[in-house]
């Protein structure tokens, strides 16, 4: 069976570009419902990697295509690349057959003039964490190998790859593409090692980078980039700072974008019939985003590789569904909602790390980490998945930040052979040792939930789990209110080869604490959390004055989650609301929603308070100590630890004694001594100066 495919006509006046070079003729990508219905007719070649029983479809292609290689069980085999900045590209044929795919990987040198080409940016596995009904039941749609012929064998690639490779295809000329999982050997760990350094170039290079979002129904790709495009233009002002409206495109897969100078914005379509009729239909309101929701929840923005991908390129084109448009407008609507609508935006949990990911990535792409250090990098990434916990590291090594040059001095240099404990080590002595950065301390997170790898026991407890989500950093003071003047080198003095020496004071010890969370794996939004919290709270005024309970609830955070509490009466103010919050509580499902637009002022704010304590005492526990200091601290604290103050740090640390050593539990905050008490009174005293040895 061949698919009719009607090419649409080129307009008659095409418009006056001078950077346009022509894009082929045009032809409009297949659905996704006729993809699924084609796939559903098993025509997959026979090959070795795919088991089915002899059917009707078997020799489909044998029969009508006789150019295709014979499926034998030979193995791609890779030539070793020449020494310098050699890469391979992928030059994919042309062809109109699903399944049908051809290609042969030719090395070029990046120093030297080569073939230009377009780098593609997609995720290996599914599409989404949670596939919707009509994806689940189309099983040929996820999980049916994918054999493609590559220099003249059959190779198994992944479904998301075979998907790109067949919608980004020509049917009049080959297509030069870079593709990872191809074009590079991903048997051969020191090829991949060889490459990592390069993939500044290899994207940076690229006419333009293809980002592949995946599949969804045509119905809410529709409704997300009419949102979007309006946001685009209305919120953001894209008009006025470019010139032109933000749009998308339907079908435009076959489209070439020419290569701009400059970065930023896609050429116009030639194509009347590729572009709606009507892009700023959607009325908004604040509470009305979620139609951008299945755009987020992709999982292309929660992979660790593609952040590189995107940030890297001089130019990038989204293609979600059947729709085209310019990732920047993408990023720019991501990051006004982060920045202006994010509270109505929060209910959406599936999909709000990926819009604050998306933001992320444009300022990556604008350059705003080379003002910054690799581990500031690492923060801001540490939520994005990747399949091996080291690549954490490896995927980002692309990125130029103050402290590290893919063109010059990186970081550290890529080894395939370390495991993760021992990459993140070096990550985190050489930003301790060199940078004298002691917030990778306050990076540092122990607990049950921990793999076993990164248990505290056998590792140093001062090397923090880059590959796992972090709670919130605790606002930090001004340093010199903790002895900046006083900071030096962690010096190391000991014998054993996991300890580090700081200078700095121990100031006080715990004597009880108050469990904060509810059970296990329960949303930080439940209704049962929010009781438990006021719970606290009521016990707690028995004791405790209400500031110093409103600011340890929240960790010092004011109630936008980014800023220090700018007004301490206020904040309390916001603690009473929030005590005093009983009905009506707006819940769906067990979680608390935000209250609507005509609640009153005061259940918005006690709505507000819940919010911010309830995130900032994630994996924390509230604590008593000697000194008769309220604090909050991580959840793995336990009576008898230390609170102690390192010179060069911006918050307290609770140390736990192991003989004349110390093991680091974490960051801490602590009311009265946030604002460098301890150091004004340890300068009274007289005392000298403690070297810390933390192991």
């Amino acid at each position: 069976m061949f698919l009719n495919k009607k090419p649409v006509p080129r307009s008659e006046t095409p418009p006056q570009n001078p950077n346009h070079a022509g894009a082929g003729t045009h032809i409009p990508r297949y659905s996704h419902s006729l993809l699924q219905q084609v796939e559903s007719q098993k025509l997959q070649p026979r090959s070795p990697y795919y088991i089915t029983n002899q059917g009707d479809h078997d020799d489909f292609f044998t029969k009508t295509d006789p150019t295709l290689p014979p499926h034998t069980a030979d193995k791609l085999t890779y030539e070793k690349l020449p020494p310098g900045k050699w890469i391979r590209i992928l030059k994919l044929e042309p062809g109109i057959i699903p399944y049908d795919i051809k290609c042969s990987l030719i090395p070029i040198n990046l120093d030297e003039q080569h073939e230009q080409y377009e780098a593609l940016s997609y995720t290996w596995g599914a599409y989404y964490d949670n596939p919707t009904a009509q994806e689940q039941a189309s099983k040929d749609l996820r999980r049916v190998p994918n054999p493609i012929v590559v220099n003249g064998v059959w190779k198994q690639v992944t479904k998301s790859l075979a998907h790109a490779l067949f919608h980004f295809r020509m049917d009049d000329r080959p297509r030069y593409l870079w593709a990872d999982a191809l074009c590079i050997n991903q048997d051969d760990k020191a090829e991949k090692a060889l490459q990592l350094p390069l993939m500044q170039k290899i994207y940076q290079q690229a006419r333009e980078v293809l980002v592949w979002v995946g599949w969804r129904s045509d119905g809410e790709v529709e409704n997300a980039m009419n949102l979007l495009c309006y946001l685009a233009n209305q919120e953001c002002g894209i008009e006025q700072t470019y010139g032109k409206k933000a749009i998308w495109y339907d079908e435009g897969s076959s489209v070439e974008t020419p290569r701009i100078s400059g970065r930023p914005s896609s050429a116009e379509s030639w194509y009347e019939e590729d572009h709606p009729a009507d892009t700023a239909t959607v009325p908004f309101v604040p509470t009305s985003l979620a139609p951008l929701v299945p755009l987020f929840e992709a999982c292309y923005f929660k992979r660790l590789w593609v952040f590189q991908e995107v940030a890297l390129s001089p130019l990038a084109a989204m293609f979600w569904g059947k729709a085209r448009i310019t990732f920047e407008w993408v990023a720019l609507v991501a990051g006004l909602i982060a920045e202006r609508y994010i509270a109505e935006f929060a209910v959406y949990d599936s999909a709000l790390e990926g819009l604050h990911m998306c933001a992320r990535m444009y300022d990556a792409w604008r350059g705003a980490y080379t003002q910054t250090s690799f581990f500031d990098l690492l923060m801001e990434t540490r939520d994005l998945k990747a399949t091996q916990a080291q690549d954490k590291v490896w995927g980002l090594l692309g990125i130029k930040t103050c402290d590290s040059d893919p063109e010059g001095d990186l970081f550290i240099q890529p080894d395939l052979e370390l495991k993760p404990p021992e990459v993140f080590e070096m990550i985190a002595r050489k930003t301790l040792l060199e940078r004298r950065d002691l917030r990778c301390l306050a990076a540092v997170e122990h607990g049950e939930y921990e793999e076993e790898d990164f248990k505290m026991d056998g590792r140093a407890s001062w090397v923090p789990n880059f590959a796992r989500k972090q709670a919130t950093f605790i606002p930090a003071s001004d340093t010199r209110a903790y002895g900046d003047r006083w900071a030096s080198s962690p010096m190391s003095g000991c014998p054993n080869s996991l300890c580090l020496t700081f200078q700095g004071l121990v100031v006080d010890t715990f004597t009880s604490f108050i469990e904060l969370n509810v059970p296990a794996k329960s949303h930080w939004r439940s209704f049962a959390r929010l009781e438990k919290l006021q719970q606290v709270t009521q016990r707690l005024l028995t004791s405790e004055h209400e500031t110093a309970i409103a600011l340890c609830l929240t960790t010092g955070f004011a109630t936008n989650m980014q800023d220090k509490v700018p007004d301490t009466y206020a904040h309390t103010l916001a603690l009473r609301m929030f005590y005093q919050w009983r009905e009506p509580v707006n819940t769906k499902n067990g979680l608390v929603m935000p209250p609507s637009e005509s609640a009153a002022e005061k259940v918005q704010m006690a709505y507000k308070f819940f919010q911010t304590s309830a995130k900032a005492t994630y994996k924390r526990c509230l604590f008593k100590t000697v000194q008769g200091y309220l604090g909050a601290g991580p959840d793995t604290a336990c009576v008898g630890d230390a609170i102690v103050i390192l010179f060069g740090g911006s918050v307290p640390f609770i140390l736990r004694p192991d003989g004349d050593h110390y093991k680091l539990i974490g960051q801490s905050y602590v009311n009265g001594m946030m604002e460098g008490q301890a150091i004004e009174a340890w300068q009274k005293s007289g005392r000298p100066v403690e070297n810390i040895h933390i192991v």
